[in-house]
């Protein structure tokens, strides 16, 4: 993966949004212990051409796939997967966690209860879906 796909931090606060603006969600990562972590921008650099999930974000517990989108919660949860899956290798030992920050109305409620129930089972991943923003702690 090419260096200029990611971006080490160590803020307390910082902001994920759409480079491209086809959204307006957001998820603002607090990171009150100032740990570092990566920010991979995985959508446009990594999988170009592709669906996947917007942004991995990695720290040396934890690994967070994010998914900004207006409503179709479903296509989220599948460039989720799609991520997870790249990595599944790499993030192996470590927790995960898949957050869908939505602008729009989700279309399936029942769809989204039963992919969190799945993706643990399958994945052991953890997923959020909240409307934006949506702050989650590092």
């Amino acid at each position: 993966m090419p260096k200029s796909c990611e971006q080490v931090l160590k803020k307390k606060i910082h902001v994920l949004e759409d480079k491209k603006n086809k959204s307006k969600a957001t998820v603002r990562l607090e990171n009150k212990a100032q740990i570092k972590f990566t920010v991979i921008d995985f959508d446009n650099c990594v999988m170009e051409n592709t669906k996947a999930c917007d942004y991995v974000v990695t720290t040396d517990k934890r690994a967070i796939y994010v998914e900004l989108k207006g409503s179709d919660i479903r296509e989220g949860h599948r460039q989720i997967i799609h991520a997870a899956d790249f990595y599944k290798n790499n993030h192996k030992n470590i927790k995960k966690t898949g957050i869908i920050s939505f602008t729009g109305k989700p279309k399936e409620n029942s769809f989204i209860q039963s992919q969190k129930r799945s993706l643990m089972l399958k994945r052991k991943l953890e997923m959020l879906c909240d409307r934006s923003p949506v702050t989650h702690k590092l």
